[in-house]
């Protein structure tokens, strides 16, 4: 399975996956990088490609059909006023 790094995130996350022992690319890799959204979701379906796009919320994913999603971490902390 190849991981695909979108291009609001730095490359260097590919190469962390990468070092991980995992194979991931970032958009830039493969001459992606200014590429329209629905350009890279039609590559990644078709690599069957999990995504790692920042702020991608459940919902767009299942509409995006993605495999997975990496998502940010959730805030638990209580806000302070």
């Amino acid at each position: 399975m190849q991981f695909l790094v979108d291009a609001q995130l730095p490359p260097a996350l590919a190469r962390w996956i990468s070092a991980q022992g995992y194979s991931a690319s970032h958009v830039a890799d493969i001459g992606m990088s200014s590429a329209l959204d629905l350009e890279i979701v039609i590559y990644r379906k078709a690599r069957k490609a999990p995504a790692f796009r920042p702020g991608m919320d459940s919902a767009a994913a299942s509409r995006l059909n993605a495999v997975e999603v990496a998502r940010p971490p959730v805030n638990i902390l209580p806000t302070c006023y």
